[in-house]
């Protein structure tokens, strides 16, 4: 038996780099918004001083302006990203609120 025959034969991706669904565009879209979430706060709040409440809308506007970018380079279905396990979400969500009330109403009766 010769070793050349254990070996997996294997067959070129037929996925184009440009396919949203490929490593290289999500990981450009993470460089991007790494560079967002760095750079907003640090030249609205460090370089500019702004006002906090002028701040905290600009960096709203850039983070969703940044999502809807997203959404649309790749063409993302955002009915069937945010109906895909929405009871597990609803859970989830649940017990957070409930152990974030607890800690709350604890904080008050000490």
């Amino acid at each position: 038996m010769q070793a050349t025959d254990l070996h997996f034969r294997h067959r070129p991706s037929t996925q184009h780099a440009s396919h949203p669904q490929t490593w290289a565009v999500q990981l450009r879209w993470f460089a991007a918004a790494a560079l967002v979430g760095f750079s907003v706060p640090f030249v609205g709040s460090s370089l500019l001083a702004l006002d906090h409440d002028l701040y905290l809308g600009l960096y709203f506007a850039a983070v969703l302006g940044l999502c809807a970018a997203y959404a649309v380079a790749t063409r993302l279905d955002l009915r069937a990203t945010f109906t895909r396990h929405w009871r597990t979400s609803v859970a989830v969500g649940a017990s957070a609120i409930a152990g974030t009330q607890s800690a709350v109403a604890a904080s008050f009766f000490v």
